[in-house]
C-alpha cells in the first residue's frame, strides 16, 4: 500500500550562512505554495537557528486562524518577517556578544552550570526568540501547535491527514558524544531513537554496539524538573555547538551511570536527512548550504593541516554517505523523491580545480554563468562564505539569500505542486507582480550580472575570512584598531605593573621562598587528593581561573570596544546602499 505523501524539509549546518541560505529556499516554498504542505523540519547547527525561529512564527500563524482561513499569502508575510528579522538580528555580531558581557564570563568561571553555548542561548533568545514568542526563554514544552477547530491535543501525525496546511513537527538535532548517535530534540520529546527503517535497522543490527539514551517525554513523572522545562534556545545551542568551539552540553542527573554531553549536529548528520526518515517523509527536500570540500592540488603537510584536512575528508564521507542512503530507499520504494539544494549546484567539475581558479576571473565569470542566472565566480565566493556566528553585512546576507532561492526557483520539482495541492492561482499571480517580493531582490543586478562588480566582488571575498575582516575591507581602520588592542592590553599590562610595584619591597630571597611555599603546598594538597594531581592543577585552576579570569576581563573589553568602534563601520560599509554609490562613482 502506498504510503500518504508526507514533505519533510531539512536544513543543514553551515553558521549564518546557512541561516542566510535556508530563508532564500523558505521564500522560494512560499511562492510556490509548498511550504504549508511541509510537515516536518529537521534543523542542524545554523540550521537550527532559523528552523527555530520559523517554527515559532508558524506556530503563531496556525494557531491565529482556522485552516480554511490561512491563504498562501500568509506565508508569504510570514517569511518576509523572518527575513528582515533575521538580518537585523544577525548584525548584533552574537559571536563576540559572547565575550563582551564582563559579568557572564565570571558566571562561567564560578560555575560549571553554565558555558560559553549557555551564553549563547541567551543571545539567541535576546535577538531571535524572545520577540517572536512574546516572554523570555520560551520552553519546548510550550511549542506544541493547537490549531482552532481541531481535537484537543492535536497530533501532527494523527490529524494532519485532512489539513491543508500542515502543522509541522520540529527536530532540533544535535550529537552525543558518549555514543556516537544522533539527539533529537523536539517539541514532546527528547534523547536518541532507534533506526526507523528496515535498512538501517539492519546495518544498526551488524554494525552498531555503542550504549543507547533512550528519549523520555518532557511529562515523564520521574524526570528532573530542569529537563521538563528545556529552553528551546538551550537545543539550539546544543546543535550548533561546534566542537573545539563551544564546550559540549551535559545532560547531568538524567541517566544512571552516564552523563550525555552534546555537541553540534553536524557531527553526525550535517544535512538533517536522518530525523525525516525516522519520521517516514515520502518526499524530502534538503536544503544544504554546508561545506563541501575543495580540491587541492598540493596539499600542506604539517599537522594541524593534516588533520584539518582529515576531518574534511570524514565529513565528506558522512554527507556522501547520506545521499547514497537516499538513493537506496529511493530505489527500494521506500521513499518517493527527495532534492538536495546546495552552494555549488550546475558547477563543472572542472572548473573547480585550483589551476581553472588561478585564471583570469572576468575569463572564468564569462564561460560560467550558472544556469540559474548567478555569475559563476559570485556563487563560488558564496560557497565559501564563512560558516561564523558574527556579524553578516547586508550584502553578504542578502547576497546567500538570494543564492538559496535562485537555486530552489530552479531544482525544487515542478509536480510537488501537484503533489501536495499548491494553489496555482496564488502561483501564477506571484509572476505578474512588478516590484519584488523580497527584499534580498534588490542584490540580484550584481549578482547575476556577466562580469562581476568590482566592490560587490571585494566584499565577498572579505567575507571568506573569520578573522579582521573590518580591516581587510577598510584598511583605513588598522590604526583604530591598533588603538583598541592597546587599550585591551594597557589594563593587564598596569595590573601587572601594580604587582611588581609591591613585590618590589620585598627582597629576592623572599620572594622565592613565597613561591615554593606555595607551590609545595598546593603539590601536596593535590597528591592528597588525587594522583593525578598535575592534570588536576592545570584543569582546575590554570584553565579555569588563570586563563578563563583573563578572558573574562580583556576579552569583555576587546568585545566591546569591537562592537562600539569597529563593527558599525563594517556594517556601514556592507550596505546595498554602498554599493549604488561605488557603482555611480
Amino acid at each position: 500500500m502506498r504510503k500518504r505523501n508526507k514533505l519533510g524539509l531539512a536544513l543543514s549546518g553551515g553558521g549564518f550562512r546557512a541561516s542566510f541560505f535556508h530563508i532564500g529556499v523558505l521564500a522560494r516554498l512560499a511562492e510556490l505554495d509548498l511550504l504549508r504542505s511541509v510537515e516536518v523540519i529537521s534543523t542542524v547547527s545554523g540550521g537550527s537557528i532559523i528552523g527555530a525561529l520559523y517554527y515559532l512564527r508558524v506556530k503563531k500563524l496556525l494557531e491565529s486562524a482556522y485552516d480554511k482561513k490561512i491563504t498562501s499569502g500568509d506565508f508569504v508575510t510570514m517569511v518576509q518577517s523572518i527575513e528582515e528579522d533575521f538580518l537585523e538580528g544577525v548584525q548584533h555580531n552574537l559571536r563576540t556578544q559572547a565575550y563582551a558581557d564582563f559579568g557572564k564570563n565570571l558566571k562561567m568561571i564560578k560555575s560549571r552550570e553554565f558555558s560559553r553555548s549557555d551564553r549563547m542561548a541567551e543571545l539567541y533568545d535576546e535577538y531571535f526568540y524572545d520577540r517572536v514568542s512574546g516572554h523570555p526563554r520560551i520552553c519546548l514544552s510550550e511549542l506544541t501547535i493547537q490549531p482552532p477547530g481541531e481535537p484537543a491535543h492535536f497530533n501532527p501525525r494523527a490529524h494532519n491527514g485532512d489539513r491543508r496546511s500542515k502543522v509541522p513537527a520540529l527536530i532540533i538535532n544535535a550529537t552525543t558524544l558518549n555514543s556516537g548517535r544522533n539527539w533529537q530534540f523536539s517539541v514532546v520529546d527528547a534523547g536518541e531513537h532507534e533506526p526507523d527503517t528496515h535498512l538501517e535497522r539492519t546495518q544498526a543490527d551488524e554494525y552498531d554496539k555503542s550504549i543507547l539514551f533512550k528519549a523520555f517525554r518532557y511529562n515523564a513523572n520521574a524526570l528532573p524538573e530542569k529537563y521538563r522545562r528545556i529552553p528551546l534556545s538551550v537545543a539550539v545551542a546544543a546543535s550548533a555547538s561546534v566542537p573545539g568551539i563551544f564546550p559540549p552540553l551535559p545532560l547531568t542527573d538524567l541517566y544512571p551511570n552516564a552523563t550525555p554531553k552534546l555537541v553540534d549536529g553536524g557531527v553526525f548528520d550535517n544535512q538533517g536527512t536522518s530525523a525525516l526518515l525516522y519520521e517516514e517523509c515520502t518526499d524530502l527536500l534538503i536544503s544544504d548550504a554546508s561545506g563541501q570540500m575543495n580540491d587541492e592540488a598540493k596539499p600542506p603537510s604539517n599537522l594541524l593541516s593534516v588533520l584539518l584536512r582529515t576531518n574534511s575528508v570524514s565529513m565528506d564521507r558522512i554527507r556522501d554517505s547520506g545521499f547514497g542512503l537516499l538513493r537506496g530507499l529511493k530505489k527500494a520504494h521506500e521513499i518517493h523523491s527527495y532534492q538536495s539544494l546546495h552552494l555549488k549546484e550546475d558547477f563543472d567539475v572542472d572548473k573547480l580545480n585550483p589551476k581553472e581558479r588561478a585564471k583570469d576571473p572576468v575569463e572564468l565569470a564569462q564561460s560560467d554563468h550558472i544556469s540559474y542566472g548567478i555569475n559563476g565566480e559570485v556563487q563560488l565566493q558564496l560557497s565559501e562564505m564563512r560558516t561564523d556566528l558574527d556579524s553578516f553585512t547586508a550584502v553578504e546576507g542578502k547576497s546567500v539569500m538570494y543564492g538559496g532561492y535562485a537555486i530552489a526557483r530552479k531544482k525544487i520539482p515542478q509536480q510537488w505542486q501537484t503533489t501536495f495541492k499548491a494553489q496555482k492561482t496564488f502561483v501564477a499571480n506571484l509572476a505578474k507582480q512588478r516590484r519584488p517580493l523580497w527584499g534580498f531582490e534588490e542584490i540580484r543586478s550584481y549578482m547575476n550580472a556577466p562580469y562581476a562588480d568590482a566592490v560587490y566582488a571585494r566584499q565577498l571575498s572579505v567575507g571568506r575570512q573569520t578573522m579582521f575582516k573590518a580591516f581587510r575591507l577598510m584598511p583605513e581602520l588598522i590604526p583604530l584598531g591598533v588603538v583598541i588592542g592597546l587599550v585591551a592590553l594597557l589594563v593587564p599590562a598596569v595590573l601587572v605593573g601594580a604587582l611588581w610595584y609591591g613585590i618590589s619591597y620585598l627582597s629576592l630571597w623572599d620572594v622565592v621562598v613565597a613561591v615554593l611555599a606555595i607551590s609545595l603546598c598546593i603539590g601536596l594538597i593535590a597528591a592528597a587528593v588525587s594522583r593525578r594531581w598535575l592534570k588536576t592543577f592545570w584543569e582546575d585552576f590554570v584553565l579555569q581561573y588563570v586563563v578563563s579570569l583573563s578572558v573574562a576581563l580583556f576579552g569583555s573589553l576587546a568585545a566591546k570596544l569591537h562592537l562600539k568602534w569597529i563593527d558599525p563601520r563594517f556594517l556601514a560599509n556592507g550596505t546595498i546602499r554602498h554599493l549604488q554609490e561605488s557603482r555611480r562613482d
